[in-house]
């Protein structure tokens, strides 16, 4: 891949924190959303469907009207076939280089790049890969369109800084393309996203782009939740969290524990110690725990943790853990800081397999541990969604199927 690739990806993402964020969750959908979201589905599926392949080999010599033809219309937002090269082809990097983060081959979801996509199913039940880049480019434009226009409507303008990029992302790729030997800019851009894309429709993508990541990012910024929230939640989804072990008991919290783990020795390499190098390890950690209570506090704990700790995860931070859920720690370390009695200043010497672990327990957390895990599973992004869902669904795009045509990028089979 292009450094320039890479370069527009991190730019991209420096105003990411929303766009983009993907979760695992449970469903919250009624029958009635999903009934409905399936249609939409699968209308765009059987426009999809209805005129394939798409692409053509070069685009070289199209005239403008070909290129300019109107393929989507959002609100105010139109995109031609200049603009769905864009589209495509980051749909189609994103997807290669999503895969490749986990070492994962294209041909290990049935993508072969040197064969025609319109000729090779996809993961998506009846669509070929052609067909799953553009639905999903079309969904891409239509996301960020309907927010754009939210946008708008709301009076939000981007950023002085974010303006000055896009004005000067011209000149940016005149320089960018000289490094790499290329013409110009114009050169450039086409020997990425292949013919008829253009240096003025990249910029018109990226201004698009910025201005629905943006205003996603104010708004995501701004969610918050109510008790009575996190709680329907979690009775909409008790069966998920009771089989994830999430009761809905306000009295588990998120706790705050330092220790010192005193290893025992190993002398013959077996990976068990003898019952003397048990011994010696126990007499080491109980007379740290007998100098700490000379002083009992919780500096002088941390003060010992970091001098004789033997747990790398701790020994420089006074064995501090904090916001440990249950079930997070082994099993006999986890017992010991969730049992019911725990008290801050609490101490004691507890065995597990790594060897003696002197406790001290800190503090239980403001929030319940339940609260704490719809949050960190993602609820505010499951809001977000459901608000930029309801966005596209007030500006809704439509789709000019028979003016779609695809010019094939060098990229593809890289």
């Amino acid at each position: 891949m292009k450094k320039w690739i890479t370069f527009f990806l991190v730019l991209a993402l420096t105003i990411g924190l929303y766009a983009g964020c993907a979760n695992q969750q449970a469903n919250t959908e009624t029958p009635t959303q999903a009934s409905e979201a399936a249609a939409e589905t699968q209308s765009l599926e059987e426009g999809l469907k209805s005129i394939s392949p798409y692409m053509v080999e070069d685009l070289t010599g199209a005239d403008d009207a070909r290129l300019d033809a109107v393929v989507a219309t959002c609100g105010d937002y139109e995109l031609t076939n200049r603009g769905l090269q864009f589209y495509f082809w980051m749909e189609y990097l994103n997807f290669i280089n999503g895969i490749a983060g986990y070492g994962v081959d294209p041909s290990a979801f049935g993508l072969d790049t040197a064969q025609p996509m319109s000729e090779q199913s996809s993961i998506t039940e009846g669509l070929n890969w052609e067909q799953y880049f553009l639905q999903a480019a079309l969904d891409r434009f239509h996301q960020d369109a309907a927010v754009a226009m939210t946008a708008k409507a709301a009076g939000f303008e981007l950023s002085e800084d974010l303006v000055s990029s896009i004005e000067t992302l011209p000149d940016d790729l005149n320089t960018q393309a000289a490094s790499y030997g290329f013409e110009d800019g114009e050169s450039f851009v086409q020997d990425t996203f292949g013919p008829g894309s253009s240096v003025q429709g990249y910029q018109d993508y990226i201004r698009l782009y910025y201005l629905a990541a943006s205003y996603e990012n104010e708004i995501y910024g701004s969610l918050d939740y109510t008790d009575e929230e996190l709680s329907a939640y979690y009775d909409e989804n008790a069966e998920a969290m009771e089989s994830a072990g999430v009761t809905k008991d306000d009295s588990i919290t998120l706790i705050n524990v330092r220790h010192i783990l005193i290893s025992w020795d190993d002398a013959d390499g077996d990976g068990e110690p003898t019952e003397e190098e048990k011994a010696a390890a126990l007499e080491s950690a109980e007379a740290i725990l007998t100098e700490y209570q000379k002083d009992p506090t919780e500096d002088h704990f941390a003060q010992l943790a970091n001098e004789h700790s033997t747990d790398p995860g701790s020994n420089t931070n006074g064995g501090l853990y904090e916001n440990v859920s249950p079930g997070y720690m082994v099993q006999e370390f986890n017992d010991w800081c969730f049992d019911a009695s725990r008290q801050t200043g609490d101490t004691d010497i507890v065995e597990t397999q790594f060897g003696y672990h002197i406790m001290y327990f800190v503090s239980h957390s403001d929030t319940p541990y339940w609260k704490q895990y719809i949050i960190d599973q993602g609820y505010l992004t499951t809001k977000m969604d459901k608000m930029v869902a309801d966005m596209s669904e007030q500006y809704p795009v439509s789709v000019q199927f028979d003016q779609i045509v695809l010019g094939k990028s060098p990229i593809y089979g890289e």
